[in-house]
């Protein structure tokens, strides 16, 4: 028998560091929320497309040079694109963690200065965007590659803004959103690194379009899940075996009535005896709010 046939796991987590002595070793270990504690996007463009004639790919001019590559998740309102090759007029809007460029389900407007720019056609390859005859006034895509071009000139070289989608609009509620970032800039398997019921709760709860843009090295994953979650009010936290769980803190039949199998305890979190009810930050007169009214989407 293995000397862990009797032993009971009592808690997964990350190793931060080991400190050795003489006749001991010092663990420290923290939740495993630890491990979506690393950058969204740690790549940058090279800036390497240089000179009149637009050699050196798509890795932008010296000016993009060290900038993140942007990743689009969800449908984004006014995202700026990148200008990956000014002798082209082409700009990028989504690439994957590894640097290289990644698909677009659409992209529904172009503006530039305020100015619509309408739409020509989408091309299988950068190679048929770059090579395309585009109208002025015109732009053209290429969505497997999350990227457009315009016809013309931009006015006083201004930013290129549009509206970007990586996936159409049922596929864009909070929970599939989550579960893309974690499968895909996370390498986290469904079943095994998160909970499928936490993300089923999340999505019957919720299952209205959002977006999150991603254009700087700060933003972590799961600073990312984060503000997804808190847009509906929901959380994430892994329980003992480590397994990241999703859910709302509400009475147990709605949630039984928005279809969760079995009703969760705060019991089973290490957090449980930490929640208290907390000032509303109205001068301490603490009273509810009455109504609360939110006017546009996220402009990003």
């Amino acid at each position: 028998a293995g000397y862990t046939d009797s032993t009971n796991l009592s808690f997964t987590g990350v190793l931060a560091f080991a400190k050795p002595g003489w006749q001991t070793l010092t663990l420290t270990v923290k939740s495993r929320m630890e491990a979506l504690n690393i950058p969204m996007q740690p790549m940058t463009f090279d800036g390497t497309n240089q000179g009149t004639g637009g050699s050196g790919g798509y890795e932008g001019s010296s000016e993009l040079a060290g900038k993140t590559k942007p990743q689009v998740f969800g449908r984004c309102m006014n995202v700026t694109g990148a200008l990956v090759n000014a002798f082209y007029l082409m700009y990028a809007f989504n690439f994957s963690r590894d640097g290289t460029q990644a698909p677009l389900y659409q992209i529904y407007n172009v503006y530039v200065k305020g100015v619509r720019y309408t739409f020509d056609q989408d091309y299988t390859t950068m190679a048929l965007l770059q090579n395309a005859s585009i109208a002025a006034g015109k732009y053209g895509t290429c969505l497997a590659l999350g990227a457009l071009r315009l016809g013309s000139v931009p006015a006083s070289n201004g930013s290129v803004v549009a509206d970007v989608a990586d996936a159409p609009e049922p596929a864009c509620s909070v929970s599939q959103v989550v579960q893309r970032i974690l499968q895909q800039n996370g390498s986290f398997v469904a079943g095994i690194d998160f909970s499928n019921d936490g993300l089923y709760l999340l999505e019957a709860f919720n299952n209205c379009p959002v977006g999150i843009y991603i254009s700087d090295s700060s933003t972590s994953i799961g600073s990312a899940i984060n503000q997804l979650c808190d847009s509906i009010g929901a959380w994430v936290c892994p329980d003992q075996t480590g397994l990241f769980d999703f859910g709302l803190i509400d009475s147990p039949a709605n949630l039984v009535l928005l279809g969760q199998q079995s009703l969760m305890t705060l019991n089973k979190y290490h957090w449980k005896d930490t929640i208290e009810k907390q000032p509303t930050g109205d001068d301490s007169l603490n009273i509810p709010a009455y109504n609360v009214i939110l006017n546009h989407t996220k402009n990003w």
